[in-house]
């Protein structure tokens, strides 16, 4: 059998059996096999052929083409959003002048000494229909960086697959009571990964935390004012990295990452904590929405992971 890891093939000569993109391997313990089940699937751009002559000629061709290999996290964490964020706020009217009716909401409060909810939100329901249609087209529009695809294609394009993974490695860490290798960060599954759901719904709140932020603090302005879009993306680019690398209070005042890296962190039961901690709920949200599927798609768009995830269950279940 040869594993070529770098061209992502897996050529096997065996009479006996034939791996595929999905299956289950034995644990084995150094001395011998166990009955410890490894389930594992991978994703199809693997190729699996059935001699080691087939492979030789496969890679032979497949060396010859030259492949542009494509992050689309630099895109969807990097300039793109950041533009489309500025342009876009730039664009709306009521964007643009978002923070003057925050101030003023602000400060009749402060005044009155006690909010009126009701009032407050009609007063603000067409600023957040506007955000919410920006976030939206940020999401849906294809992409000539990322091949035509839209930023929701590819956010979902492995998600299943990544979900997947991890639970058969946290079945894994339950069966042999350690945690499974990880990855080398500069591995090319590492690097170019796809996003799983925990990813997704951070970077959904991501995108919201972004784009409020930059109506708060009125950083574009109208369209009759000259803007520095450079100095605008270095704003924003900061932003993002104090939300990314600082505790927030929708994580227990946790990090979500550092220095670009996912945190996972341990509590003293050895749980993960941080990212990990939200899939804990994710369970118990998807069989709430399954009974309650009306009422939760009638949420207020600022409940950021809780809408995020239900937005997620709700594509897959349409599809």
């Amino acid at each position: 059998m040869i594993i070529d890891l770098a061209g992502r093939v897996v050529a096997a000569e065996s009479t006996y059996s034939q791996p595929g993109h999905e299956g289950t391997i034995y644990y084995h313990d150094g001395t011998q096999r166990t009955d410890v089940p490894i389930l594992y699937r991978v994703s199809d751009e693997w190729r699996f052929l059935n001699s080691v002559a087939e492979y030789e000629g496969f890679r032979a061709a497949q060396l010859q083409q030259s492949r542009l290999i494509l992050d689309p996290r630099e895109i969807l964490y990097g300039r793109p959003l950041l533009m489309h964020i500025l342009t876009e706020i730039r664009h709306s009217e009521i964007c643009a002048e978002g923070h003057k009716i925050l101030k003023q909401l602000e400060q009749a409060e402060n005044a009155d000494g006690a909010s009126d909810l009701v009032q407050n939100e009609e007063a603000i329901k067409p600023l957040m229909a506007d955000v919410s249609a920006i976030h939206a087209r940020w999401l849906m529009t294809p992409l000539a960086e990322l091949d035509g695809q839209s930023p929701r294609e590819v956010l979902l394009a492995k998600r299943e697959l990544v979900d997947f993974d991890l639970h058969t490695r946290e079945m894994q860490w339950t069966f042999l009571g350690e945690g499974p290798p990880c990855l080398p960060r500069e591995s090319f599954a590492y690097r170019f990964g796809g996003f799983g759901s925990h990813e997704c719904i951070i970077y959904y709140d991501l995108v919201r935390v972004l784009l409020w932020r930059t109506v708060e603090q009125g950083i574009v302005g109208n369209m009759n004012r000259p803007f520095d879009f450079e100095a605008g993306v270095k704003q924003l680019e900061k932003m993002k990295s104090d939300w990314l690398e600082n505790p927030q209070p929708g994580l227990d005042n946790r990090l979500v990452c550092a220095h670009g890296d996912p945190v996972v962190q341990a509590d003293e039961g050895g749980r993960s904590t941080a990212i990990g901690q939200i899939g804990g709920l994710l369970g118990q949200i998807a069989v709430y929405y399954s009974i309650h599927a009306d009422v939760c798609r009638k949420l207020p768009v600022q409940k950021g992971i809780l809408r995020a995830y239900l937005i997620l269950i709700d594509s897959g279940r349409r599809q």
